[in-house]
C-alpha cells in the first residue's frame, strides 16, 4: 500500500509524535521497576531487623519462619500513570502468615491492611522521598516475615 504525495506529510508527523509520546511515557513510566518475589529460608541470616520481633541471638532465620523480599526502585515523586501510588505486593508460601514488614533502602511505604498480622498477603504503598534533589531514583528492598501457621485470607 502506498500513500498519496498529499497524505505522507501528516502520516510522517503522527507517526513521529507517536514516537515522542513513546519515548517521554516511557522515561516516566518506566523508572519504577519492582522485582519477582523471592524467599529467604531458616538458617538465612536475618536481613533487617522487624519492628516488633525479637531476632533470635544467632540471627539467622528459624525454623517455621521465612522471609519475603522484594526489591524496588522509583524515581522521586513518580506515580503510576493513572494517578494511583505505586504498590508492591507481598505475599507469604502457602501455610504461612505474615508476622512483621521491614525495609532496607531510602523508599517509604504504608502496609495496607494497616493489621496484616496473621493474613498471608499485605500490600504496601511506596513513595520516594523528595527531600534530596541530587538523587534521581530511591531503592529498598522490602521484607516481610511469616510463620508458618493457619491462614487468614
Amino acid at each position: 500500500m502506498s500513500l498519496s504525495h498529499s497524505l505522507r506529510r501528516p502520516a510522517a508527523a503522527v507517526a513521529l509524535g507517536a514516537a515522542l509520546l513513546t519515548t517521554a511515557l516511557s522515561d516516566v513510566a518506566g523508572a519504577t521497576t519492582i522485582s519477582d518475589q523471592s524467599v529467604l529460608h531458616p538458617e538465612t541470616k536475618i536481613p533487617v531487623d522487624f519492628a516488633g520481633y525479637g531476632e533470635p541471638s544467632s540471627d539467622r532465620i528459624p525454623s517455621g519462619y521465612v522471609i519475603v523480599k522484594r526489591t524496588a526502585s522509583m524515581g522521586e515523586g513518580e506515580i503510576h500513570l493513572d494517578g494511583r501510588p505505586i504498590t508492591a505486593r507481598l505475599t507469604a508460601p502457602k501455610g504461612y502468615t505474615l508476622v512483621a514488614v521491614g525495609s532496607k533502602g531510602r523508599l517509604d511505604w504504608r502496609a495496607a491492611p494497616s493489621h496484616y498480622e496473621g493474613k498471608r498477603a499485605v500490600t504496601l504503598t511506596l513513595t520516594a522521598p523528595s527531600e534530596d534533589p541530587g538523587k534521581q531514583t530511591a531503592t529498598s528492598t522490602l521484607y516481610a516475615l511469616a510463620k508458618r501457621g493457619d491462614t487468614d485470607a
